[in-house]
């Protein structure tokens, strides 16, 4: 069998979560035949670190010649990406105990490939910068997605959850990607889609106890709460939740949401 799925681990190397999945799927003899795999930033990793010099998942589709390693090694990984048909990059997180899906380029192809994983929540993720050449690696695969895994309480526990969730995926699911295409609407309706659509400003929340994936009334505003990025010393950011006739409407109208935070 071909092999046409591509697992990044370690895009960001304070985040052993992907490694320490693509370390027991490497046992099973019948599971590790289906699937490469890569480290996304192996320097990062080794040192227990983000990243090196700039984030990785920012700079994509990178340059060969930069003299910066993530820059480089972001050309290296799009160029890699041409050799395999699905592209999923492992993310952790300490926000929540949950595993979501993250599309940073909202396609029919990278949601057909978000539908065929168990998995509920689904974020669609545009970008508020300027720079709207650079960006997550998963942007640059025509079937792409970012897998994030809260490890908030237990990374044991996320990491079980998750190799069943993988298992499954390599197993039964990865045959109807394509089925998937045509955006079955049972199949869509079992998910629960957010849009993404910016920063929480600090002064707007005083006094209000943010919770992940909650609801929250500013009196100004009501968003749901995604507490990422206290690495960058955000609040977080707002999301606002979407049925799946909006993500169908999205596509339709704009044919490609290109842009990620």
């Amino acid at each position: 069998m071909d092999k046409k799925i591509l697992f990044i681990a370690g895009t960001h190397g304070d985040e052993p979560i992907g490694s320490a999945l693509l370390e027991k799927l490497s046992s099973k003899s019948d599971i590790s035949a289906l699937y490469e795999s890569v480290v996304g930033n192996p320097r990062a990793l080794a040192q227990h670190k983000r990243f090196t010099e700039v984030d990785l998942n920012r700079v994509a589709p990178g340059d060969i010649d930069s003299p910066i390693y993530e820059i480089r090694r972001a050309y290296e990984l799009v160029t890699l990406f041409k050799q395999s048909d699905y592209i999923i990059d492992f993310h952790e997180t300490k926000a929540n105990d949950r595993i979501i899906i993250i599309i940073t380029r909202l396609s029919r192809e990278s949601l057909a490939l978000a539908l065929a994983f168990n998995i509920d929540d689904i974020l669609i993720w545009p970008s508020s910068s300027p720079n709207v050449n650079k960006g997550p690696l998963v942007r640059y695969a025509q079937f792409g997605i970012e897998i994030e895994c809260g490890t908030k309480n237990s990374f044991e526990f996320t990491l079980m959850n998750l190799e069943k969730i993988v298992t499954k995926f390599l197993k039964n699911e990865v045959l109807r990607v394509n089925d998937n295409l045509s955006l079955p609407p049972t199949k869509m309706k079992q998910k629960k889609f957010y849009l993404v659509y910016g920063q929480i400003d600090p002064r707007e929340v005083e006094g209000i106890d943010l919770q992940d994936f909650k609801q929250i009334d500013t009196g100004r505003e009501k968003f749901t709460a995604l507490l990422f990025g206290k690495h960058q010393g955000l609040n977080g950011y707002k999301m606002r939740a979407l049925d799946s006739q909006d993500v169908c409407v999205m596509i339709s109208s704009s044919g490609d949401i290109s842009k990620h935070e």
